[in-house]
């Protein structure tokens, strides 16, 4: 068993994924435009993650069209009022 070490934690926590690089689909596989990636529809899943109590939100890069990781991220800082953005930058990538 893993020792929690956050004393105000008593259980696992989970976080939750922004989709900057796309989203879920309704169907394995079949891409639907409603879900690509678009910065209202990332911020609104983002701030429904912040108001839901999740305390980590992932902002994943990708070589996959996009947002940029760092620049959503410090756009929509603001707009949240607890959950931290673990921003997530793949070495090596360049545009």
């Amino acid at each position: 068993m893993i020792e929690i070490r956050s004393p105000h934690l008593t259980g696992a926590e989970i976080s939750w994924f922004a989709p900057i690089c796309s989203d879920d689909y309704e169907f394995l596989g079949v891409p639907d435009g409603r879900l690509r990636s678009n910065f209202a529809h990332t911020a609104n899943i983002l701030q429904t993650a912040d108001k839901l109590g999740y305390r980590n939100i992932l902002c994943p890069s990708s070589y996959q069209v996009g947002q940029d990781t760092l620049t959503f991220a410090a756009a929509v800082a603001p707009m949240t009022e607890k959950i931290n953005l673990l921003t997530a930058v793949r070495c090596g990538a360049t545009a």
